[in-house]
């Protein structure tokens, strides 16, 4: 599919349908009250509200002219089956990274070695994330969570 510089490829709030993978050129995402995200080729966009079967969450346009390839959420079920959802949180991880000031000077490479570092964990409601036992940064995914003067983080 070929896409001019300019051109929407799909808006926030339409049906999510498929899959695209930048072939070629540039897309930006915007998404309301966000920093607006920049793909290239090689890269894969529209996943994540695929995935939960609702509508677009932003609205995606050719920051370039573009090529891309879109399969349907029909077409990667019956290909890739669960790994799909492996896809999809590696990139949802991804943008997490790219929209924090602290890996604004990061390579895509550099991003990808911290993803594959992630360690992922559920934390309840109401639970204490005590910066003195765990050492690191905290992203959360889904959620909020509340940083108390003393240093721990509730969600």
């Amino acid at each position: 599919m070929v896409f001019k510089n300019g051109e929407i490829i799909f808006r926030k709030g339409d049906d999510a349908q498929t899959i695209y993978i930048i072939a070629e050129g540039t897309v930006k995402i915007q998404i309301t009250n966000k920093k607006d995200i920049i793909l290239n080729a090689g890269e894969i966009f529209g996943e994540a509200s695929l995935q939960a079967n609702a509508k677009r969450s932003g609205t995606a346009m050719a920051a370039s002219d573009i090529i891309c390839s879109m399969i349907s959420h029909k077409d990667i079920e019956d290909s890739l089956g669960s790994s799909i959802n492996n896809l999809i949180f590696y990139n949802i991880k991804k943008w997490a990274l790219m929209r924090s000031p602290i890996f604004k000077n990061y390579s895509a490479v550099d991003i990808n070695k911290v993803i594959t570092e992630f360690n992922e964990f559920l934390v309840m409601d109401g639970a204490i994330i005590d910066s003195k036992v765990y050492d690191g940064f905290v992203i959360c995914l889904e959620g909020t969570i509340n940083r108390k003067p003393e240093g721990r983080l509730f969600n």
